[in-house]
């Protein structure tokens, strides 16, 4: 991990983090959730190659995100980094378009639903409800050591 930060302060450049991000990569032997994180942030970072197109829509698939698969297919078909001629890529946007129309077709419900069940609650636990979730902090993908790759230091500033 530390060679990864060392690299990138070093390097500060989108080479610089496609190089660190590599080096995490084969150091730290990343499960598929940190792998899928990884992923995210080279997309963040722009430095996705043409393999890891390929394993993130395959992972994201796999864990269930097949609509941020295809969005990520999608993004590497825009910019000419893969090929939909490609047998496995037009079969995994094939898989991820299929299993993402699945989740369109659920998300008109989901917010009729969620509104009808905050009618229903009393107004107490609805008003502690509200002031809890102000509190919370989504991030874009679940915390791992990746995130700390993506912090600026001050020799980036």
């Amino acid at each position: 991990m530390q060679a990864s930060r060392d690299w990138l302060q070093a390097y500060p450049t989108s080479s610089g983090w496609h190089d660190a991000l590599a080096i995490y990569q084969n150091l730290a032997s990343p499960d598929e959730g940190q792998t899928l994180d990884l992923m995210r942030l080279k997309r963040a970072a722009g430095v996705l190659s043409a393999g890891d197109y390929f394993t993130y829509g395959d992972i994201a698939v796999r864990k269930g995100y097949a609509g941020e698969a295809k969005a990520i297919l999608d993004q590497g078909f825009a910019k000419n980094e893969i090929k939909k001629s490609d047998p496995s890529f037009s079969q995994l946007y094939t898989l991820a378009s299929q299993k993402s129309q699945g989740d369109k077709a659920s998300l008109p419900a989901a917010p009729e639903a969620s509104a009808n069940a905050r009618q229903t609650l009393p107004n107490h636990a609805n008003a502690r409800h509200q002031s809890n979730s102000a509190k919370r902090t989504h991030l874009p993908f679940r915390q791992s050591p990746i995130l700390l790759l993506s912090a600026p230091s001050a020799s980036l500033r």
